[in-house]
């Protein structure tokens, strides 16, 4: 493009600007009587306009409760899962419990031998008591 051509587009550029800056400062009803509405039709197509704005409006503040009551729910959820998980054992909770339970199993292992033993002194006692009943 030659310095001419950029001339040209930056005149151009300015009219519509000018030209939307003239929309906006007169409005648009006044261009809709440039397109030849009559004031009914314009006021038809103001109401069409303000019905479609309150349906959106009432369909957004609609979204937005529902988005709201959803966080909310959410909130709610997440407060529990919190309380739950702020009651739950730790790692060294865990470990603690495995060294625990792994003391217990010999102790009881222990215990178990010993019985073992035990039994078998208890059952030479019953049958010498038995053998000495039968004489």
């Amino acid at each position: 493009m030659n310095g001419a051509d950029s001339g040209i587009v930056e005149i151009l550029a300015a009219v519509a600007l000018l030209g939307l800056g003239a929309l906006f400062k007169f409005g648009f009803d006044r261009w809709g009587a440039h397109l030849g509405w009559s004031r009914e039709e314009r006021a038809g197509q103001d109401r069409k306009i303000e019905r479609v704005d309150h349906e959106a409006r009432e369909s957004i503040a609609r979204v937005e409760r529902e988005m709201k009551n959803e966080l909310n729910e959410q909130g709610r959820k997440l407060d529990r899962l919190e309380e739950r998980v702020d009651h739950l054992p730790t790692a060294d909770d865990v470990q603690e419990l495995a060294r625990r339970l792994a003391d217990v199993d010999r102790g009881l292992s222990g215990a178990v031998s010993k019985l073992d033993g035990m039994s078998v002194n208890v059952k030479t006692i019953l049958d010498h008591i038995l053998a000495g009943e039968r004489r």
